[in-house]
């Protein structure tokens, strides 16, 4: 059953049974009312009746018993009784009989008694009481006609029923529209999520209030953003890996091609000596760059698992060991180096591996100055720049150099049996420094690659 359906039954059944309950409720009160009042009317008539009787039958008599002409006589006196319903009787015998079949209670002196009779399809309130004269009990019985009680309490009931649908088919209206605006934004966020199981991850919803169901409404908007990113991480991901597994045939493929192809010449000795030199030179070449792959291969994919051991390294330290490292690797090229005086909480031999790979990657890319500086700044951070005057990356491969086994140029990469790993080792040594890498850069104009990392001013 659909929320809709039960919100609007749950209202409605409730609105009918409230109505129901209140109404009973409401119309017996007012006939219970109603018949007490009509009942103490009637023993008021009655009791002045029977007072009437009594006195005009001690006037009638003096000293002699009451004769059947003598209670005749009185009853005759009482105005407006008779019609209404009167019964006279002397020690339980009618004497004056209006009520045929009447009551006649053993009554004690005094006493009044009444039950609800019917008769000729009305209902009548029957009173009996007793009095003694000379040893004789008269019973003086009355009716009083109570129909138009239950009359009006039927019209009563008949209009409230009238008036019960009437509320019931508004209050149907109005369960039907309040049930409808409630379950509007649920039924939005069923049909959004539908369209995120059938891969339509960019469905948002407005959010227009700030009950529950707007919350509601802004949690889904967030948990579709967040799948939206995931997801987008994941083809990321899956697209990375298959780059990664297809660069990494290529790059296999092509030396293993020329070593197997050049050592085939030597066996079948089909090469001079010059020949046999240049294809063992080529030979060794490519091996040397299948080492080197496989080496960084062997690093990058060790690096999570085997984590980092920081220690405390002061930066002045630092650069005096990176200059004295590159100092014989470098002729043309001029490194400035000017680290600010403090102490980084870091891996020191994978950190230094970071510094000489992006040096290392500016004498490749043809730099004449490279600068390595430092400076620390407010918020506890120490940012650490290598910049260069080389050949400069295009805007639109910026994105892409931090990936495994990518070559902006591919020829002078090999040349230097580079692998394309460089960027991605520094990048996630980086991060396991709970730091990040980013890299600018103009063609033509050079290079600025920024570290940045957590910073202690002292030991």
């Amino acid at each position: 059953m659909k929320i809709f359906t039960k919100l609007f039954s749950g209202i409605l059944i409730i609105l009918a049974v409230l109505l129901i309950v209140s109404g009973v409720l409401i119309i017996n009160a007012n006939l219970k009312i109603n018949m007490q009042t009509e009942l103490e009317n009637s023993i008021e008539s009655h009791r002045i009746t029977g007072d009437y009787i009594k006195t005009r039958i001690i006037y009638a008599t003096k000293n002699t018993t009451a004769t059947e002409e003598i209670i005749n006589k009185a009853v005759k006196g009482v105005g407006g009784i008779k019609g209404r319903g009167l019964t006279v009787a002397m020690n339980k015998s009618p004497v004056y009989d209006e009520i045929k079949d009447s009551y006649l209670p053993d009554n004690d002196e005094g006493k009044l008694t009444y039950r609800t009779v019917s008769k000729n399809e009305k209902l009548y309130y029957e009173l009996a009481s007793s009095f003694t004269l000379r040893n004789v009990e008269y019973t003086v019985v009355t009716l009083s006609d109570i129909t138009n009680v239950v009359k009006e309490n039927n019209k009563l009931r008949h209009r409230y029923m009238m008036i019960y649908f009437a509320i019931l088919l508004c209050g149907a209206a109005f369960a039907f529209l309040f049930s409808g605006l409630i379950t509007k934004p649920v039924r939005r966020l069923s049909r959004a999520s539908k369209a995120i199981a059938d891969g339509n991850y960019s469905e948002r919803l407005p959010v227009n209030s700030k009950d529950e169901l707007g919350q509601l409404t802004e949690s889904y908007n967030k948990m579709a953003q967040t799948i939206e990113e995931k997801v987008g991480e994941l083809e990321l991901s899956i697209k990375q890996k298959e780059d990664f597994i297809g660069a990494f045939a290529h790059e296999t493929k092509t030396p293993m091609t020329s070593i197997i192809g050049y050592a085939d010449l030597i066996y079948q000795g089909k090469l001079d000596e010059k020949g046999r030199r240049e294809a063992a030179e080529i030979i060794l070449s490519e091996g040397q760059r299948l080492q080197a792959l496989s080496y960084k291969l062997l690093e990058l994919s060790s690096l999570e698992s085997k984590g980092i051991t920081p220690e405390d390294i002061n930066t002045s330290e630092m650069a005096d060991d990176i200059i004295k490292t590159v100092g014989g690797r470098i002729n043309e090229t001029k490194l400035d180096v000017n680290l600010e005086d403090g102490y980084l909480k870091i891996d020191y031999d994978l950190f230094k591996t970071v510094l000489l790979n992006l040096i290392d990657n500016s004498i490749k890319a043809g730099a004449k100055r490279i600068t390595l500086t430092g400076n620390s700044l407010p918020d506890s951070k120490y940012v650490i720049k290598v910049s260069d005057d080389g050949c400069g990356i295009p805007k639109e491969l910026l994105e892409r150099v931090k990936e495994a086994f990518y070559m902006v140029d591919k020829s002078r990469s090999r040349a230097n049996h580079g692998a394309g790993l460089g960027l991605a080792l520094c990048d996630r040594i980086i991060k396991l420094h709970n730091g990040k890498l980013d890299i600018k850069s103009t063609p033509g104009t050079g290079t600025e690659i920024e570290i940045t990392i957590p910073y202690k001013a002292d030991r």
